[in-house]
């Protein structure tokens, strides 16, 4: 192949002499390129000569070996596709002599490689011609790949969620990420060059750092947690992985950290582990409530002929002042027995709740009238409380078993005398206390703080994990049952409460109750319900009870309070009196739970036959299974077992004027 010279031809000699050196200059240009160098066929696109350079990018053995290949063999796409983008790319030299595109290159073992290649159309003697110059674009591509990656990553780095610092071998802050910003609350401009000790918390000792950094300078990677302090001087917690950065030869030239915020983390986790330590607090409590709800009934069966037959006793020994007295011990013995049966209901909760509206201070100012009496004549009592007005919804009665409770337990860690402070104000419970104090399962608002305070022997710390706990105790076995405190604890929780302990030991301690508080709505009280008038017209009452012991009891005191007794062992033989001998009778004092039929079964039977029959449901039972059972709900009045004289005369007094009051309305 010859190029075209567009001069005029001298000689001939000259012109041959001219023409050789020129083509031994290109020659010598055309191997001295670095790049492949291809002359092409114009037609058929085979290689007609090629450089030196060429046969050895492409891993051919020589030059003669390439010659007359096709060129889109060198190329690792389809030869199809290849040749039509080379002609088309071909087609554009004819307004353009040089054309420049990406190449996928193809070496003779079929390994791929980027290239670039060049077409350059000219002119020889016998037509047009082709150069394609190629150039390996493969160091060139990766570097930019490279870049690429590295461009990539930081933006990776910028949006993790996770803290990343770079720090150079003099712990001088190199590079923070966006994350770094948000948790701490500073600028990468604030930090950068600066070593991190501005951030610590304070938490840690010198011996902490000092084991991190003696870690990372072995070369060693450091994993811990630690404290830190955010701009605002909010205290967090991180998760941390501090890497040592090595050159090629291993020394450390840079240090890198990768953090997690771990503080909500931890945070949950805390109120997961108190959750599951209140579920298996609760399981305890409820293992005990069940074996209280389980003896409750027998025991209760028990006292109430003891009870019963003992004041009938008192009253019969009124003239023999010993009798009397033995009489009157065996009552006291049987009512501090029954009251144990309801402490143990309280804490289970199985006890009968009776809600009333209250104003506190109103109550506090009456029952610490009593409180007094509670308490040692060497302790000074008293009562602070704010000029306003607070009003919950509770149940009178446990309440003041909590601050009887409380003033007993003070008495007694006051042997030698003291100060006993009751105080009273409202109060506001965020969220942010609640999450302090580790508090679940109270609703954020408006409280009554009602405080608890005496200056006697105090709490050990070591006891503080079990001072609620049933039947713990820390007095000697004849002065305390270890029930109450657990009493205290389970009535502030069915009124929705929550209580808290402060003690320090020979200081004294504190008890803090917060109940949530109510807007002023009815009736307001803070004072027990007058009892009724114990006056008895002759009435019939159909007694029925399936314990034979407290059914001949119970008759015995209808009977002494001038009622006329009807007696059944259960339910079946109950209807056989009203039916078959057709007795009316003004009341029926019924148990609960009998084997035949239950009270309120047997009380419709016998109101669809006389509809003006009256009822007082008596168990030994209490609370959830009763109310189950409707029998709280019929009438709202209810006999417990045991009862005293007193209590029942009130209690059949008022069903029996309540049915008068109506009969005569």
């Amino acid at each position: 192949m010859k190029i075209k010279n567009s001069s005029k031809v001298g000689k001939e000699e000259n012109c041959t002499e001219k023409h050789a050196a020129g083509l031994n200059i290109f020659q010598a240009l055309f191997n001295a390129v670095k790049e492949s160098v291809f002359l092409l066929d114009y037609a058929t696109l085979k290689i007609v000569a090629v450089n030196d350079s060429a046969h050895e990018i492409f891993g051919y053995d020589s030059k003669q070996e390439m010659l007359g290949l096709e060129i889109v063999s060198l190329c690792s796409e389809n030869r199809k596709k290849a040749v039509k983008d080379l002609r088309q790319t071909i087609s554009l030299l004819e307004k353009d002599k040089k054309q420049t595109f990406e190449w996928s290159g193809q070496k003779k073992d079929k390994t791929s490689f980027f290239a670039e290649m060049s077409l350059i159309s000219f002119e020889t003697d016998e037509g047009p011609g082709l150069m394609a110059i190629t150039r390996d674009l493969t160091r060139e591509k990766n570097a930019d790949e490279i870049l690429k990656a590295r461009d990539l990553l930081f933006l990776a780095i910028e949006q993790l969620e996770e803290i990343v610092m770079l720090f150079d071998r003099n712990y001088r802050i190199t590079y923070v990420n966006s994350a770094y910003e948000k948790a701490t609350g500073y600028l990468r401009d604030e930090v950068i060059g600066q070593n991190p000790d501005f951030l610590k918390s304070g938490l840690h000792g010198d011996d902490f750092y000092q084991n991190k950094n003696e870690t990372l300078a072995r070369g060693e990677i450091w994993k811990g947690q630690f404290s830190n302090r955010r701009k605002n001087g909010d205290i967090y917690t991180e998760e941390a992985v501090v890497t040592p950065v090595k050159d090629s030869n291993g020394d450390i030239i840079a240090f890198l950290a990768v953090k997690q915020d771990v503080t909500e983390m931890l945070k949950l986790n805390r109120e997961k582990e108190l959750l599951e330590n209140q579920f298996r607090q609760s399981q305890k409590m409820e293992s005990i409530g069940r074996l209280a709800g389980g003896i409750a009934h027998d025991l209760n069966n028990l006292l109430t002929p003891i009870l019963g037959y003992s004041e009938m006793l008192a009253e019969d020994f009124m003239n023999e002042k010993m009798k009397k007295k033995s009489a009157k011990e065996i009552v006291k013995a049987t009512l501090r027995a029954r009251d144990l049966v309801r402490q143990l209901l309280i804490y289970s909760r199985k006890q009968i709740f009776q809600i009333h509206e209250i104003e506190v201070n109103s109550w506090l100012k009456s029952f610490c009238e009593m409180l007094k009496g509670a308490l040692s004549e060497n302790i000074e009592f008293k009562l602070s409380q704010s000029s306003d007005q607070f009003f919950i919804n509770g149940d009178l009665a446990l309440l003041e078993r909590v601050l009887m409770n409380l003033a007993i337990n003070s008495r007694d860690a006051m042997p030698e005398g003291g100060l006993f402070l009751i105080d009273s104000r409202e109060v506001w419970l965020d969220e942010q206390m609640l999450a302090i104090h580790e508090v679940v399962n109270v609703v954020p608002g408006r409280y009554v703080l009602i405080q608890i305070s005496d200056t006697g022997c105090g709490i050990a710390k070591e006891n503080f994990a079990e001072i609620f706990d049933p039947f713990f105790t820390t007095k000697d076995v004849d002065k305390g049952t270890g029930l109450g405190l657990s009493t205290v604890y389970g009535i502030v929780k069915q009124h929705k409460g929550y209580i808290w302990v402060y003690s320090e030991r020979n200081v004294g301690t504190t008890f803090k109750i917060y109940l949530p508080l109510i807007e002023k709505s009815g009736k307001v009280e803070f004072e027990k319900t007058e009892e009724f008038e114990t006056a008895c017209n002759n009435e019939k009452v159909l007694l029925v009870e399936d314990d034979e012991a407290v059914r001949i009891l119970a008759s015995g005191l209808l009977n002494r309070l001038g009622y006329k007794v009807f007696e059944a062992g259960n339910g079946t033989q109950a209807l056989a009196l009203v039916k078959d001998r057709l007795l009316k009778p003004d009341l029926l004092l019924t148990d609960v739970i009998m084997p035949d039929m239950n009270g309120k079964e047997l009380y419709q039977h016998i109101s669809d036959h006389d509809p003006e029959v009256k009822v007082l449901f008596m168990s030994g039972y209490t609370g959830s299974l009763l109310n189950r059972l409707g029998v709280v709900e019929n009438n709202g009045l209810f006999l417990e077992k045991p009862f005293t004289i007193k209590t029942l005369a009130d209690k059949i007094r008022r069903v029996l004027d309540e049915k008068e009051q109506a009969l005569n309305g």
